[in-house]
């Protein structure tokens, strides 16, 4: 430790002694002078501690560990919510897609049944229906458009971006083909980072507390310059060294230090079982994350397979219909089925890719914060 101290002042007036030596004749003298100038430096080398300067230095650390791991947690679920905000857009645009997609075969129906109508292979019946499907296709285009700018608004807030602004996204990565097991290790979680560097500053307590039956020795030296110094009546600048050792030991009246002890260690069980909980509940929430992401896999597949058997019902029935062996209330309806099924594709696709990312954060994954999604 190094402290340096200076100080300069004036006074007016002097404290003064006199004495006789002979009578008549007296000798005076002034203590001091009238401006007074002082600068002191010392240095103080602890040589040991018993612990308590290696205890400070571990909580110092373990405090930033902590705060580190906090911000780390906050930046995840930051993560997180822009992952959710991004595939929810994107489900809005495949929405979007299947809605354009089945306004236009609804369209087409309509032109079909109308050229089937003229030539006395259609009836009025027939030709209402065309219609209706035509403007249910036109309402759920114009709900998709909504329902996709509510989504693009919520991503533009978070990402700090003027809501009067159009997002555009270039793709999402299809689900693979076959989902590898899940890991469930945690140990990447800030939250159990948080945990540990909170126990370690409990033990770092602890050993401060520890070393008060210790005693502390430390090497110290002082250099001290001044006008008056050592010699008040001189009046002139003067400087000396110093040089010496210190001892410091407390008693420990009363046993303080063994009860400051055993409240520390007290702290840090708690802080261990504080641990073991939060270990607990991460592992509970990865495991459940895996089994929603392996879920969500299935349902994509499941909607996948039946959007490929609509498809290919969808254009047989097209064929029948054109070649007046299938009515038009039944095209329509399988048109309808085709329609429910790509939007079930494109929900059940965003909707894994939300699991996904759930499971990412769940076990604190790097990948979380990749660009690649």
């Amino acid at each position: 430790t190094i402290s340096v101290d200076g100080k300069a002042s004036a006074i007016s007036d002097l404290a003064s002694f006199y004495f006789e030596v002979i009578p008549g004749a007296e000798v005076r003298r002034q203590l001091g002078t009238k401006d007074v100038y002082q600068f002191d430096a010392s240095l103080s080398l602890p040589l040991y501690t018993g612990g308590r300067i290696s205890g400070a230095i571990d909580q110092a650390e373990a405090a930033v560990r902590i705060r580190d791991a906090m911000a780390e947690a906050t930046d995840e679920q930051v993560w997180l919510a822009a992952r959710v905000y991004y595939f929810t857009l994107a489900r809005a645009d495949d929405m979007m897609l299947a809605a354009q997609a089945s306004l236009e075969r609804a369209n087409i129906a309509a032109r079909n049944v109308r050229s089937m109508f003229d030539a006395g292979a259609a009836d009025s019946i027939d030709l209402l229906e065309a219609d209706l499907a035509v403007t249910d296709a036109l309402f759920a285009g114009t709900r998709a458009r909504i329902e996709r700018r509510g989504a693009e608004i919520r991503l533009e807030l978070l990402l700090g971006i003027d809501p009067g602004e159009s997002l555009t996204l270039y793709g999402t990565a299809k689900p693979p083909e076959e989902l590898l097991p899940p890991s469930y290790d945690i140990s990447g979680k800030p939250q159990l980072t948080a945990a540990s560097a909170r126990i370690d500053a409990g033990l770092a307590e602890v050993r401060m507390s520890r070393s008060e039956y210790l005693p502390s020795i430390s090497l110290f030296g002082r250099y001290s310059i001044g006008k008056p110094n050592r010699d008040v009546f001189a009046g002139e600048w003067d400087d000396y060294f110093t040089v010496g050792a210190g001892l410091t030991w407390s008693f420990n009246l009363g046993n303080r230090t063994g009860h400051a002890m055993k409240s520390a260690q007290s702290r840090v069980e708690s802080l261990r079982l504080g641990r073991d909980r939060i270990e607990r509940d991460l592992t509970e929430a990865a495991r459940l994350a895996g089994e929603q992401m392996r879920l969500a896999w299935e349902e994509y597949r499941s909607a996948l397979e039946r959007f490929e058997i609509t498809t290919k019902n969808y254009r047989i029935a097209e064929r029948r219909h054109a070649a007046g062996d299938l009515p038009t209330n039944r095209l329509l309806e399988i048109e309808q089925s085709l329609s429910s099924s790509e939007a079930a594709m494109a929900a059940a696709q965003a909707t894994y890719h939300i699991a996904r990312s759930s499971y990412l954060y769940a076990v604190g994954s790097d990948e979380l914060k990749k660009g690649s999604i």
